[in-house]
């Protein structure tokens, strides 16, 4: 569960979730912010971007 794009050449983005241990891994940031849904109420402090990050 990951992919690639473009407009992030040197990246390769993946779910955490997919991860054996995701524990070892934090988020950055979350994107498609707008598209969450009603009763998700992210507690965190961490950049939200409504669509993408560029």
């Amino acid at each position: 569960m990951a992919y690639e794009n473009d407009k992030y050449p040197e990246e390769i983005h993946f779910y955490a979730a997919s991860l054996e241990d995701s524990q070892n891994f934090s988020p950055q940031f979350h994107v498609h912010y707008a598209e969450r849904l009603p009763w998700i109420d992210l507690s965190d402090d961490l950049p939200r971007y409504d669509h993408g990050t560029g």
